[in-house]
């Protein structure tokens, strides 16, 4: 990913972790009967969504263009992403997507695997 991708990304968890805080906050310490307008809760919501939805694309594309040793990593980090609610996109975040893309070869070589196409 580049910087403006991480950025992205980083900014809709950091929202999105804020954004849970406040609805507990809500919740938990305001009486129902003193909340009138729900205008501020419906304006955080949508921009909590548009928010991931656009780090989601953003992962989703970092994704497809990243090469992984084995074949099927893609379609089972694919999976996960969009599977497990949440989970596997922030452990793929974690593990891939803030590190610098290698080519295939590359990945295979550091990663002490023999390339047996040759």
């Amino acid at each position: 990913m580049n910087r403006l991708e991480k950025w992205i990304v980083g900014t809709a968890f950091l929202y999105s972790g804020c954004y849970i805080i406040f609805i507990l906050v809500l919740v938990l310490l305001v009486r129902p009967s003193r909340v009138d307008d729900i205008t501020p809760f419906v304006v955080l919501h949508i921009l909590a969504m548009l928010a991931c939805v656009t780090a989601l694309v953003v992962t989703l594309r970092d994704l497809y263009l990243r090469d992984f040793v084995r074949k099927n990593d893609k379609l089972t980090w694919g999976l996960l992403i969009l599977l497990t609610g949440g989970i596997g996109w922030f452990v793929y975040i974690v593990k891939h997507a803030f590190k610098p893309r290698m080519n295939a070869l590359q990945t295979r070589r550091d990663s002490g695997t023999r390339d047996l196409s040759m």
